[in-house]
């Protein structure tokens, strides 16, 4: 057989089989850039919305919004503490108002100056056989002859005894820790000052001064409250009457002590301390009664102080 030689063709110094392999192999890299590029468009093409929002930035934008709403609950915490504490306050003090202006109400309805005012006590333990009731005697008004004040009564009554010696009677008044020394009784001024004339004309000194026992409030029961009144009536009408005013309430007086009634404790306690000092009004006033009238009322005073 005849021996063939095998033909080699160049091109551009390289064989051409070598030269397709490098055409085949660079073809087949620009086909795959080409394609890589077209998917990539394709996928950007279908993906992308101009008006959508990004996963994460969605998710960023919860994550703000939460953090404004936690920054707007803490700058108005304050003002709703605020508001409240007001409220609170607010309800606190008016009900507080509310109390006062009650109170002062019926402080208001309950004030007299001429008439005992009864107030029922809801609070108040009832005896066995009396209800009781709180009451409030007036005040008794009038002026008296003071001989003087003192801190000891041993005094008080060392200097009633110059007044005494003139034949004029003198009570010696308890008040306040200080002993005063009463020589006269009347229903004005104006006859405070003719009586107060008449003592200083016997040498002794004497002042004109206006005397009064505040209104008080005591617990008595129904027929004690009775009794009292009736008495407190009859002392200021013939205190009114000493002076030729108004005539004497002697049958008022007589009436008041010789009842036969059930009477309590408190009454016939009183009735006892008073009743050396009745006798005179009893009889029609026949000697002057200014003393027995000055006493009763010192009595009473410092009876209802007590209760």
């Amino acid at each position: 057989m005849r021996n063939r030689k095998k033909l080699t063709v160049k091109m551009n110094g390289e064989t051409i089989d070598k030269q397709e392999k490098l055409n085949q192999k660079q073809a087949h890299f620009n086909q795959k850039i080409y394609n890589e590029q077209a998917a990539t468009n394709e996928i950007t093409n279908k993906n992308v919305n101009p008006f959508a929002r990004d996963k994460g930035n969605k998710k960023k934008g919860v994550k703000i919004s939460n953090m404004r709403r936690i920054g707007y609950v803490k700058e108005l915490k304050p003002i709703i503490i605020a508001v409240i504490t007001a409220i609170f306050i607010g309800s606190v003090l008016g009900f507080i108002l509310l109390k006062m202006f009650v109170n002062i109400d019926n402080g208001l309805a309950n004030t007299s100056n001429s008439n005992p005012v009864v107030h029922l006590d809801a609070n108040t333990k009832d005896t066995p056989k009396e209800n009781t009731s709180k009451v409030t005697l007036p005040s008794i008004q009038a002026f008296v002859l003071q001989g003087g004040v003192f801190s000891a009564e041993e005094n008080a009554k060392e200097f009633a005894s110059k007044y005494n010696k003139k034949n004029i009677n003198t009570v010696i008044w308890e008040r306040d820790n200080q002993y005063y020394l009463i020589t006269g009784l009347a229903n004005s001024k104006e006859s405070a000052n003719d009586l107060a004339d008449q003592q200083e004309g016997h040498g002794l000194e004497v002042f004109v001064k206006e005397w009064e026992s505040p209104a008080i409030e005591v617990q008595l029961a129904n027929n004690e409250f009775e009794w009292f009144q009736s008495l407190h009536n009859l002392l200021v009408k013939s205190i009114d009457g000493i002076n030729g005013k108004d005539s004497l309430p002697v049958d008022g007086w007589s009436a008041l002590f010789d009842e036969n009634k059930t009477e309590s404790e408190k009454i016939i306690s009183f009735k006892e301390k008073i009743e050396p000092y009745t006798k005179n009004i009893k009889e029609g006033g026949k000697s002057d009664i200014q003393y027995e009238l000055l006493e009763i009322w010192y009595e009473l005073e410092a009876f209802l102080s007590k209760l």
